[in-house]
């Protein structure tokens, strides 16, 4: 019975990105690389630092970021479509 419930939440569960928001919801993929573990995520605000892939939009809190992800965005890009 609780992994139908599991189940059933995570079909409900539509993210920000298939809905046409920012994948992750505006988190930085590339700062993630070099947090330490008590860092909590860095979520860009809007989206002046952005790049497009795959037919999806990421969000970057600096320039730095978005020119990285530009350069290789598939070693950023989040594993097995999570998002």
């Amino acid at each position: 019975m609780a992994m139908r419930a599991v189940a059933l939440a995570a079909l409900t569960h539509v993210t920000d990105a298939v809905k046409g928001g920012p994948v992750m919801s505006g988190a930085d993929v590339v700062a993630y690389f070099s947090m330490k573990p008590e860092d909590e995520g860095l979520i860009a605000s809007d989206n002046t630092y952005s790049q497009e892939y795959g037919g999806y939009e990421f969000w970057f809190v600096n320039e730095e970021n978005s020119q990285k992800f530009a350069a290789n965005p598939t070693y950023y890009m989040p594993m097995w479509g999570g998002f």
